[in-house]
C-alpha cells in the first residue's frame, strides 16, 4: 500500500461537485483508492470490469443504481450507458458528493460522454507513483518554486538531492506502476510490462474503437518509444514503419485515450517567427518505455555510444512526469509545455502557473552538466 498524494485532494474535490471522475492508466491504483473510499463510507463498489456485474445492469437497467451517496463506480467506460443513468439521478438533484467514479479511458474517449456531465463532473487524473509516493516522503521543492518563482540558488541548495545517477537510471526503469514497483525479479518486471501493454491494446482499446490493422499498431509503439521526449514527427514515424499517416495519428490518438502516452505542447507565451509548435511525446510512464526500448534495471546503466541518447531521453520523460504530477497537487498550477525554435533552441520544460507567472525548468542526464 503507497500513501497517494491525490487521495485528500479526491477527497476535498468530493464534497464539491456532484461526479468525481479519477482516470488514469490500467492498473495505477485507482480501484485501491475507491475501496478505501467504500470502507470510509460503509458501502460497496460497482464494479464494471466484473462482466457478471455489467450483466445485471443491463438486465436492471434504470434501477441499478443505488440510492445511497456516494454511489462508487469502477471502470465505469464497460458500460458508458451508466453515465445516462448518472445524468438522470442529477437532473432530479446536482448536490454535491452523489458519484466517484473511475475510468481507464479518457473521458473525452467516449461519445457524448463529455456533453452529458457537463458542469456536474471534475476530472482527476491519477498517474503511476512519484518517487515521493514510493519513498513515503513529503514532496516540497515544486510547491516552493510555483508560490515563490523568484527562489533563489541558494535557497534551493536545501533540496540537493544525494540520490546517485545509478538511483536514478533503476527508479527510472522500474517505473511507477505499483505492479512494478513491488516486483525485486527484472525478468518478471519486463514480462509483467509486455502483459500490461499487451491488455491495454486488446482489451482496453476496443472499448473506444476497434483498430483495423493490428500489425500496425504493433509497429507504431516501439517506434514511439524511441521518439520518448522527441517532437512528435509524424511523417517521419510513417516513413520508418510503412503506415499511412491517418492511420498512425488515429493509433496515436488511441494510445493518449488509454493513458499510454501524452503529449507536452508547445508554449507560445513567447512567440518568435522560428517557434517550432508541433508537440512533444512522452510516454506515461518511464518504466514502460524502458522496456520497450529494451532495457532493464541491470542494463540501463551500461552506457555505451549507442544507447546514451535513449538514457537521455528516459531521463526527461521521467523527470517530466515527476515534475507535472507533484505541480497538478497545487492550485496555482495552470498547464505544462515546452518551448522550442526551428533552430534547435530549447526549453524542456515550462510551467505556467496562473496570474502569468512561468518557471522554465532544463533537465540534463549528465551527473556534471555544464554551466
Amino acid at each position: 500500500m503507497y500513501k497517494r498524494n491525490a487521495v485528500l485532494l479526491a477527497d476535498e474535490l468530493s464534497h464539491d461537485i456532484p461526479v468525481l471522475l479519477l482516470q488514469g492508466p490500467r492498473s495505477v491504483g485507482k480501484s485501491t483508492i475507491l475501496n478505501e473510499i467504500a470502507q470510509a463510507y460503509q458501502t460497496e463498489v460497482i464494479d464494471f470490469d466484473n462482466r457478471d456485474v455489467r450483466t445485471a445492469f443491463n438486465d436492471a437497467g434504470t434501477h441499478f443504481l443505488p440510492k445511497t451517496q456516494p454511489v462508487l463506480i469502477d471502470e465505469y467506460q464497460k458500460a458508458p450507458l451508466i453515465l445516462d443513468d448518472i445524468k438522470v439521478r442529477l437532473n432530479k438533484s446536482s448536490t454535491p458528493g452523489q458519484f466517484i467514479i473511475t475510468g481507464s479511458t479518457s473521458f473525452d474517449a467516449l461519445p457524448g460522454g463529455t456533453q452529458k456531465l457537463t458542469g456536474r463532473i471534475h476530472r482527476l487524473d491519477i498517474w503511476p507513483l512519484t518517487q515521493s509516493e514510493i519513498l513515503g516522503s513529503t514532496p516540497n521543492i515544486i510547491n516552493n518554486l510555483i508560490q515563490n518563482p523568484g527562489i533563489t540558488i541558494n535557497q534551493l541548495r536545501e533540496y540537493r538531492s544525494t540520490t546517485t545517477r545509478s538511483d536514478y537510471l533503476r527508479s527510472i526503469s522500474i517505473g511507477g506502476f505499483p505492479l512494478s514497483v513491488s516486483e525485486t525479479n527484472p525478468k518478471k518486471r519486463k514480462r509483467w510490462y509486455t502483459d500490461y501493454l499487451d491488455y491495454s491494446i486488446n482489451h482496453d482499446i476496443p472499448d473506444i474503437l476497434k483498430i483495423r490493422q493490428a500489425t500496425d499498431m504493433d509497429k507504431l509503439i516501439p517506434r514511439l518509444s524511441k521518439n520518448t521526449a522527441g517532437v512528435l514527427n509524424v511523417s517521419r514515424i510513417c516513413e520508418d514503419i510503412g503506415i499511412k499517416p491517418n492511420t498512425a495519428d488515429e493509433y496515436i490518438s488511441l494510445l493518449e485515450k488509454i493513458f499510454l502516452i501524452q503529449k507536452l505542447e508547445a508554449s507560445t507565451l513567447v512567440d518568435t517567427p522560428r517557434l517550432a509548435k508541433r508537440p512533444k511525446l512522452h510516454f506515461v510512464d518511464s518504466g514502460l518505455a524502458t522496456n520497450l526500448l529494451g532495457f532493464d534495471s541491470d542494463t540501463i546503466s551500461k552506457i555505451n555510444p549507442q544507447t546514451a541518447q535513449r538514457v537521455g531521453q528516459l531521463v526527461e520523460t521521467f523527470t517530466i512526469n515527476e515534475i507535472i504530477r507533484l505541480a497538478q497537487l497545487n492550485d496555482d498550477f495552470k498547464a505544462a509545455k515546452f518551448w522550442r525554435t526551428r533552430t534547435g533552441e530549447e526549453i524542456d520544460l515550462i510551467l505556467e502557473i496562473w496570474g502569468e507567472k512561468t518557471i522554465a525548468i532544463e533537465i540534463k542526464a549528465s551527473s556534471t552538466p555544464k554551466s
